[in-house]
């Protein structure tokens, strides 16, 4: 992010991809939208042979989950964790000024971050637009090794993490991540 120069930053994870009308949509909904300082993809979520294995971030258009529907508040959150911030994007003053991630929450560090944007009021929309594939599970990463490696998670486990995230995100300035305070 330090080196970003743009007003608006968005995620990429190395094996997933943006659909090429993403950051079209984006530029649409903000125009029409000056008041969100984020926007979600619809994930297209597929395994580790590129067969489609469901979406993701399209809880916010339950009406049963969030009475805004579109957009990202606790009340959803509380009610399902399971959002990528994979091809969010979002504004760089925002992603800095609460903190970025926090990878020290391990399996939850993803659901720690929004929590905390909402919780500070910050203004997210998911775009009901398929914008971003991303690959689910990928060799490799932590979750991969959770699901199928020696670090198998159990059902508890899963449980710590959460309760954690939902106690962790009201710590607002733990984390120093001010790039011009820590280059040098």
């Amino acid at each position: 992010m330090q080196s970003a120069n743009s007003e608006w930053v968005s995620i990429l994870e190395f094996d997933d991809e943006y659909a090429s009308i993403w950051f079209k949509n984006v530029k649409r909904y903000a125009e029409a939208y000056p008041d969100m300082q984020g926007f979600l993809p619809i994930v297209v979520d597929v395994d580790d042979k590129g067969v489609f294995a469901g979406f993701t971030n399209e809880a916010t258009f339950a009406a049963s989950m969030n009475s805004e529907i579109g957009i990202l508040t606790n009340e959803v959150l509380l009610n399902y964790q399971n959002f990528q911030s994979s091809g969010l994007v979002i504004k760089k003053e925002v992603y800095e000024d609460f903190g970025g991630f926090k990878p020290s929450m391990k399996l939850t560090f993803v659901y720690e971050f929004l929590l905390r944007l909402t919780y500070n009021s910050v203004n997210i929309m998911t775009i009901p637009r398929i914008g971003y594939k991303h690959m689910n599970l990928r060799f490799g990463s932590i979750f991969w090794n959770y699901k199928n490696g020696e670090d198998r998670v159990t059902e508890d486990e899963v449980k710590f993490w959460l309760e954690s995230a939902k106690k962790e995100h009201f710590f607002t300035n733990d984390r120093g991540i001010k790039y011009e305070a820590i280059e040098g």
